[in-house]
């Protein structure tokens, strides 16, 4: 994560607010439904608590190798892709995807960052498409979106003053446009 100063203790402080019974105002409502959360969601409860602007960036790795258990299941399982030397569990088979998407060109089998792209800033964030694998939810109008769900950064090989463009000059030569 990227956390600005102004937003340093908000950020670090989730500790000391279940010690001080603060984080009961957010929590209150998961544990009379007995819902379980994890890591990731009450950190995300936590800083929607004390206003912190939140905005997602594509992830550029994944967890692999995790030890087997209810939140890694190794996907071979009941097949002979055990076998396989390429064959890797995934803790978040998606997030793995959206690694190969933000990092690789699959036509031109190029490491993005290394042949030009760079990385900038949206504005205004845009939906965050990779990662929903429902129609429904990829159809959901932008302002119904969650500020969670938006992409505020990006890699992109082509820009205008009026953000990222799309050019012909990447697909036939390998080129990016500035």
């Amino acid at each position: 994560a990227v956390v600005p100063k102004r937003w340093f203790k908000a950020y670090f402080n989730r500790y000391e607010s279940i010690l001080d019974g603060s984080a009961w105002s957010y929590l209150r409502e998961i544990a009379r439904n007995q819902w379980m959360i994890n890591t990731e969601q009450y950190l995300l409860l936590h800083l929607q608590a004390h206003q912190v602007p939140i905005l997602r960036f594509p992830p550029i790795s994944f967890l692999s190798h995790c030890m087997e258990g209810p939140q890694c299941m190794h996907l071979y399982k009941g097949t002979d892709l055990g076998k396989q030397r390429w064959t890797t569990p995934f803790k978040y088979y998606t997030e793995a995807l959206e690694v190969r998407r933000t990092t690789v060109d699959d036509t031109h089998y190029l490491v993005r960052l290394g042949s030009g792209w760079i990385w900038t800033a949206l504005w205004p964030p845009q939906p965050w498409i990779w990662g929903n694998l429902k129609k429904k939810e990829q159809e959901k109008p932008i302002e119904k979106q969650q500020p969670h769900e938006l992409l505020g950064s990006d890699v992109v090989c082509g820009l205008s003053k009026h953000g990222p463009t799309s050019s012909l000059s990447w697909i036939f030569y390998q080129r990016c446009e500035w």
